[in-house]
């Protein structure tokens, strides 16, 4: 697949694909990206589902843009897989470890929507046949007596082509004192129109920026030029006027050099909307006044000069314009041609919005070596939310908001300037403060007792907080039944870690269906069936064989007199979640899939999700899975932990279950929320966090710069042999910290006397450091020294030994 093929899947070509992950039953949902090299677009309009689908890159050299949030892009067998983000939304990538991704700091959609992109660096684009001196024809040969031109010595270029290839425009630039390839469709050898060296810019590197070849045109008033065809293979142009095109852009964004004067029109259009009073660095631009800006700046071309260097000059049209060339003043008038240097040239079918404008500006700038001559403003490029553990690279200059649970390598290059926004997502002890009435965690070690010595069959799963058990209170779950009890796996799901799940779809017996219910543990009588009286509950799922009927308040009654009804189609993971018949008590609260608040007619999303539920009052829940009494079947259910809370959680509170569980069980949390402090920052750009426990932790090559603007509170431990986890150690970094930073420290078993490092890098700015106060209490004789970028801190020996002679 060419650069610039758009690959769009909304169920096809591509549909939904499953792929099994690490041997366990339970499957998570991709979208399968076929093997291509390119860029792939995800249409603006595309149904978005609820939660995390991922994209999955099969293969290929591979740029996504417009990933929605939800969607994920990972790799494999080495696939360099990239995502391009933007400012207005956030794009959610997610690598497994071992897989490596790119970000890229511009949207590419415009280069979709180009109307013409011209790239005189792309050797594969140009047409040059001859070289300066020495010209051979295609078909017959000729002798030139045209000397060589210098400094512009080398290729002559009959054409060139745009860069996205014939599947994207057959439109090229083109010379028409060429006859090679209409004269031999005609089987002609008409020696009428020669082959003149003269009318063909040069492919140069002599006054080269960054190193790239460009077109030079010659002195003003040659003839050296490129005018519009519509290419057709095996028949292209005679010099006749009449058999070029024109284009009509809305925009055009050039790298131009003025170092010959700038010649006497910047493009050619037949009313000559170009022409300059002049041809040297001392006229104006233009004569007529258009929108223009210079290396991002706005000017007024009847009054700005050109700089004599190499600029990126950006146009907006006036209605109805036709351009017929470069290189000239217009279509006819060929010894106006000259003065004049082109790089990369887009000329766009619509007038780009301003951050569209600056981003190939900035694009243009960076290639073409003169970025340190833009002056546009720098806006954010974009958003992007990370999860799992691979290595995660931002190769461009950009800016940059981060936020999800990331844990793998981050390698931001020498001008990146990224920050992690987002509140931290919610802990177990945020939980424990929320006080559930029911807290089940099979992953939790000792929560479950087995029915089988193999450890596969489930038959209790115990209260999760140990501190809070007690024999007469204490609730777990119970399949009561060996022929109705769920089986146990270990795996992973999403960007997760591998974890214990429940998984109901075992072998039920001829009339039950496999359930976990509510029991209480009491002295005085045997244990019973009870019900939880909950407000809202959060069942952590993967709904990849429907989902089932993730909860019950009885299974005594028909199905159609449970409060919750068991879904008809439980398979299927868009059925409805709630039937018609369900409750007002569920039907008139809300639910949630992974944060997202649905419609209760709502399905799940067929893959790892945290599914929220809440009631309008107190509503009993009694049972997970599905058993109706006398209907055996198999179920859909595949759970992991489960909270239920008495009370209706307000949005911050149940965005920290969510976020704790989203974290713990799939890997990824929603934009909202960032942790990055199990990640790993290398690289030689910038990286902003709020809080210094929210930072990643420093790679000993990582040269960039460290900022923290609120809390500098710095938690490290002091191990044996003077050596410290957590300790800053990165000699070519920069920390840039608040006015006083905190070093927290604490100790594995007594701390023995030495010289402990905790920073040391290669400045720390201004910042005041102080140990905490629980530690100087307990080593008032320690001593923080600092010297440079590094800093220490000096235990000495405890007590003395005083001989009296």
């Amino acid at each position: 697949m060419d650069e610039g093929v758009t690959v769009t899947f909304d169920g096809q070509p591509n549909p939904p694909a499953y792929v099994l992950r690490e041997a366990s039953p339970a499957f998570t949902k991709l979208w399968m990206i076929p093997d291509c090299n390119g860029v792939v677009t995800i249409p603006s309009g595309l149904r978005k589902p609820a939660g995390n689908k991922p994209v999955y890159v099969a293969a290929g050299d591979v740029t996504v843009v417009g990933l929605p949030e939800g969607y994920g892009l990972t790799s494999r067998d080495g696939a360099a897989a990239r995502v391009g983000f933007f400012e207005g939304a956030t794009a959610f990538a997610g690598v497994h470890a071992g897989d490596s991704l790119e970000l890229r700091p511009f949207d590419p959609g415009w280069r979709m929507d180009a109307l013409l992109w011209i790239d005189p660096s792309n050797d594969a684009t140009i047409f040059k046949h001859y070289k300066a001196g020495s010209y051979q024809s295609y078909y017959q040969p000729l002798t030139f007596t045209t000397a060589t031109v210098a400094p512009d010595s080398g290729y002559v270029v009959e054409g060139i082509a745009d860069v996205r290839g014939a599947e994207r425009t057959t439109m090229r630039m083109w010379n028409g004192r060429s006859y090679m390839n209409f004269y031999k469709a005609q089987g002609t050898s008409n020696a009428g129109y020669e082959q003149l060296d003269s009318v063909f810019p040069f492919l140069s590197t002599a006054c080269s920026s960054n190193g790239l070849p460009y077109l030079a045109f010659g002195e003003y008033g040659n003839s050296r030029r490129l005018q519009f065809v519509d290419f057709v293979e095996g028949r292209t142009v005679t010099n006749a006027v009449s058999n070029y095109t024109t284009i009509a852009p809305k925009f055009a964004v050039l790298v131009f050099g003025s170092q010959k004067g700038g010649g006497n029109s910047i493009l050619g259009t037949w009313d000559k909307l170009f022409a300059r009073s002049g041809q040297t660095l001392n006229d104006p631009i233009m004569k007529k006044k258009v929108d223009m800006w210079i290396n991002g700046a706005s000017v007024d071309p009847t009054t700005e000069k050109f700089s004599g260097g190499w600029d990126v000059i950006s146009i907006k049209f006036p209605a109805n314009t036709t351009v017929a060339g470069i290189g000239c003043e217009n279509g006819a008038t060929a010894s106006t041609s000259g003065g004049k240097y082109l790089g990369e040239m887009v000329f766009l079918s619509s007038e780009p919005d301003e951050k569209t404008r600056q981003d190939i500006e900035r694009y243009l700038a960076k290639k073409w070596g003169i970025l340190g001559k833009y002056a546009g403003e720098r806006k954010p490029a974009g958003a992007v939310n990370l999860a799992g553990s691979g290595v995660v690279s931002v190769s461009q200059e950009s800016a940059l908001t981060l936020s999800g649970s990331f844990a793998g390598t981050l390698n931001l290059a020498a001008g990146v300037e990224a920050r992690v926004s987002g509140t931290r997502p919610g802990s177990e002890e945020d939980v424990r403060n929320l006080e559930p009435v029911l807290w089940i965690d099979p992953s939790a070690e000792g929560a479950i007792s087995y029915d089988d010595a193999t450890k596969h069959s489930v038959g209790n799963i115990y209260q999760h907080d140990v501190d809070k058990r007690t024999i007469e209170t204490d609730l777990f779950l119970t399949s009561n039944h060996g022929g109705r009890s769920p089986v146990a796996w270990d795996g992973a799901c999403a960007f997760g870690s591998a974890r214990t799940w429940i998984d109901y779809n075992g072998v039920p017996g001829s009339h039950q269906g496999n359930t976990m219910r509510v029991h209480r543990v009491d002295d005085s009588k045997p244990a019973s069936d009870v019900q939880v009286q909950m407000r809202t509950g959060f069942i952590v799922q993967d709904s990849c064989r429907g989902g089932g009927t993730p909860f019950l308040d009885n299974i005594y009654g028909t199905a159609d007199v449970n409060a919750l009804v068991r879904r008809r189609v439980t398979s299927d993971p868009s059925h409805q979640i709630y039937e018609s018949a369900t409750s007002d008590l569920l039907k008139k609260g809300n639910i949630y899939l992974n944060g997202q608040m649905l419609p209760y007619a709502n399905g799940f999303t067929g893959g790892p999700e945290v599914f929220t539920f809440t009631a309008t009052d107190l509503f009993p829940v009694g049972y997970f899975g599905c058993y109706v009494n006398s209907e055996g079947r198999q179920q859909g259910e595949i759970q992991g932990e489960i909270l239920l809370f008495a009370d209706l959680l307000d949005d911050s509170d149940r965005g920290k279950v969510e976020s704790y569980l989203m974290q713990k069980w799939l890997g990824w949390i929603p934009a909202a929320y960032a942790d990055y402090s199990a990640a790993t920052l290398d690289g030689a750009g910038t990286l902003e966090v709020a809080n210094a426990d929210a930072a990643p932790s420093l790679a000993s090559t990582f040269a960039g710069t460290l900022t923290v603007t609120e809390t500098a509170d710095f938690k490290m431990t002091l191990l044996a042999d003077e050596q410290v986890e957590g300790a800053l150690v990165a000699p070519q970094a920069t920390l840039a910290l608040p006015a006083t930073a905190t070093l927290t420290l604490s100790a594995v078993g007594k701390v023995e006397p030495g010289t402990y490092t905790l920073i040391d890098v290669a400045d720390v700015g201004e910042a005041a450091f102080a140990l905490d106060a629980a530690f100087s209490a307990r080593y008032s004789s320690a001593k923080l020294v600092r010297t440079g970028g590094k800093v220490t801190v000096k235990v000495p020996v405890s007590g003395a030994m005083i001989i009296l002679r």
